[in-house]
């Protein structure tokens, strides 16, 4: 078979010589391509139709097979192990594929490369298009059809616990999909869970079973709309919170811990009311999500822009202080949790440096001045800035 090159418009034909002149990157492909079109010799041809496709886009490889070809890769090139995936997918986690076929279905990933005329290689082809299996559940997929109890109408998803049948959107199951990646529990248990929708349901339906029924929420922080929404249900595991309602639809979830906490928080605050002024709160104005700050304080005549880490670390660590939890005893959402901190904040007073020893080593890392409220410690940078909080003593 001819030599393969890459020409000028980042397309793949077939050449009897390789230019010498040609870029790293160029040459590198040129490699990938010379030892897939050795693949007729090293591997039996059941296995090259059952796990291979030289498509338009690149090598579709089943998920299966992935690990057999990098590793002959590595052998062939003399590529270090650790070096390989990096090399031929051009990323160190592997985007997941659909190869549609008629009534067959193969699931797995895609070596990159612009390839003219697929069937030019002695080798399966297709010449339709990959569908990246992040953005699609197709529910003819054997492993979706393997789950019990499961049935996909639409764009609705519906699953069994115990006795009851639950409903998930495709679209809310989009939305797990990107979470996972923040969430260290969920990406612990399930690996690969972000890559692909159908990984990502089994993710969802095997924490959501898990979780326990909430029968009177307390202590329980909760989006602003559920606050006064009797018909809300919520389901628990661990900081993991699902939301559904009385007829079993599953409405959203979110995570009490760490970067989701973190974004919850965010889409969370822009919700509150665009000025207000009170007691608790003092006079606060909220900036819009693309600012770095939340808001502004106006104290005493000064401004005090909040740096949202600040109320973060707030948000994370008070709920589980014994000595907080009289202000925490029912549901509450992020607005309730800000005036607590808001409260504390503008009736703090200032302490030298020298009295909290045990901390400033920390917190001079974002402040150089310190004000103190029962166990909270406020820093405040140069310019009077609220940019980060400690809160004194031990988690319940």
């Amino acid at each position: 078979m001819n030599d393969i090159k890459e020409n000028d418009n980042n397309t793949i034909n077939n050449v009897d010589n390789v230019n010498n002149s040609v870029d790293f990157k160029q040459e590198e492909k040129n490699n990938i391509l010379n030892f897939i079109k050795t693949l007729p010799q090293i591997l039996m041809a059941q296995t090259l139709k059952d796990n291979y496709r030289v498509t338009p886009q690149g090598l579709f490889i089943n998920l299966k097979e992935t690990k057999n070809f990098t590793s002959l890769f590595a052998k062939s090139t003399n590529t270090p192990e650790n070096k390989v995936i990096k090399k031929l997918f051009n990323e160190e986690s592997l985007p997941v594929y659909y190869l549609l076929e008629g009534k067959s279905c193969q699931t797995g990933n895609l070596v990159p490369l612009n390839i003219n005329e697929p069937q030019q290689f002695k080798m399966p082809y297709y010449l339709g298009t990959l569908t990246n299996a992040r953005d699609y559940l197709y529910p003819q997929d054997p492993e979706i059809l393997a789950i019990n109890d499961l049935k996909i109408n639409g764009n609705n998803i519906e699953f069994k616990k115990g006795n009851f049948t639950y409903t998930l959107s495709q679209d809310l199951l989009k939305r797990f999909n990107h979470f996972i990646d923040f969430s260290p529990m969920i990406s612990k248990r399930f690996s690969n869970s972000s890559k692909s929708l159908k990984e990502s349901l089994k993710a969802f339906i095997f924490f959501f079973k898990k979780a326990r029924f909430v029968h009177s929420p307390k202590k329980l922080l909760v989006p602003q709309k559920c606050k006064d929404n009797k018909n809300n249900k919520f389901m628990i595991l661990d900081s993991l919170v699902f939301i559904f309602n009385k007829d079993n639809v599953i409405q959203d979830f979110y995570e009490a811990k760490g970067k989701n906490l973190y974004h919850f928080m965010r889409s969370e605050f822009e919700k509150i009311k665009p000025y207000y002024r009170s007691e608790k709160v003092g006079t606060f104005k909220p900036f819009p999500s693309s600012n770095k700050f939340l808001g502004v304080y106006t104290l005493n005549k000064k401004s005090s822009m909040l740096n949202p880490f600040a109320f973060f670390n707030f948000l994370e660590t008070a709920p589980l202080m014994k000595s907080m939890e009289h202000y925490f005893m029912k549901t509450y959402s992020v607005k309730d949790a800000f005036e607590i901190f808001s409260y504390l904040f503008i009736n703090a007073a200032p302490i030298e440096a020298k009295n909290i020893k045990n901390y400033i080593e920390k917190l001079s890392k974002y402040s150089c001045k310190y004000l103190i409220n029962q166990q909270w410690i406020f820093g405040l940078d140069n310019k009077d800035n609220l940019t980060t909080c400690i809160a004194k003593g031990s988690k319940k």
